[in-house]
């Protein structure tokens, strides 16, 4: 935790009720883990962990705050014991989520998804289909910065290998082992 955070974020991680610290320092470490691989294929030095600070702006959306003062934008996700971060090319609007692959009951497909989008999934593993339409809907609503208030206003029109388009982004998407995660980013209009 030492190398990761400074002092006002190991102020705010004492703060975090014990059930959501784990969550939030696995969080924190993905962020600067994604800034650092990404200053650094953009030419930039060494950069410790601690160096880079991770907070939070009012809606919730995390933000960056790195020595040089570039104005980076990130999104985060966390679940079970894994965490993933995304940072976005210059003036873009990042989207990422994680979601664990299992059964979900009737009444969560109902206000999930459509009968279209289910159909779009073929005869794969509907768990693993919903998982990763519900996970692309969500990166598309934190890129937004909506948050995801109805899912069925956010529609997955096409699949095309690892890749769906919902609401005209496309939306990238991984399974690795029993999670699915969705990734995008918005480029500025």
């Amino acid at each position: 935790m030492r190398r990761y955070l400074g002092a006002r974020e190991r102020a705010h991680h004492d703060a975090v009720g014990a059930r959501g610290r784990r969550a939030w320092l696995l969080g924190r470490i993905a962020v600067k883990d994604a800034v650092r691989r990404h200053l650094w294929a953009a030419g930039a030095g060494p950069l410790y962990p601690v160096e880079i600070e991770v907070g939070n702006h009012a809606d919730g959306r995390p933000f960056v705050t790195v020595p040089d003062g570039r104005d980076l934008a990130v999104s985060v996700a966390h679940k079970d014991e894994l965490a993933v971060a995304l940072v976005a090319p210059a003036g873009a609007t990042p989207g990422i989520d994680l979601e664990r692959i299992e059964p979900r009951p009737a009444s969560f497909v109902a206000i999930a998804v459509t009968p279209a989008e289910l159909a779009l999934g073929g005869a794969g593993d509907p768990d693993a289909w919903l998982t990763r339409v519900w996970a692309g809907k969500e990166a598309v609503a934190k890129a937004r910065g909506t948050g995801l208030t109805d899912p069925r206003h956010l529609t997955c029109t096409a699949v095309a290998g690892d890749r769906l388009t919902i609401d005209g982004v496309a939306v990238d998407t991984r399974t690795d082992g029993a999670h699915v995660v969705a990734w995008t980013w918005l480029e500025p209009a």
